[in-house]
């Protein structure tokens, strides 16, 4: 009985241990936006944001502006987030 006692408890602390090591740095793929209606989302370089009634597709940021002077590839990222005004954007690049 105490070996399984023990067994059960040694898996309850590797599983929350696993899920707390995932759990870190998610990729967020799609964003929604504040009135969820619309989601972002990386396409081919390129923020799009995509109406979610219509499904069109409105390209907000393009990859020109997220590539760096002097480059020829965007940056590479899963990451982001926009300011409430969606004046500003934050890029996580694992850097």
């Amino acid at each position: 009985m105490a070996t399984i006692k023990r067994n059960l408890l040694l898996l309850i602390v590797i599983l929350s241990v696993s899920f707390n090591c995932f759990a870190q740095f998610r990729a967020k793929e799609i964003n929604w936006t504040p009135d969820g209606t619309a989601y972002l989302k990386i396409s081919d370089g390129n923020i799009v944001r995509t109406d979610v009634k219509t499904n069109t597709e409105t390209i907000i940021v393009k990859k020109e502006q997220l590539t760096p002077q002097g480059s020829e590839r965007p940056l590479a990222f899963d990451i982001y987030s926009f300011s409430p005004d969606y004046k500003t954007l934050l890029i996580f690049t694992n850097t």
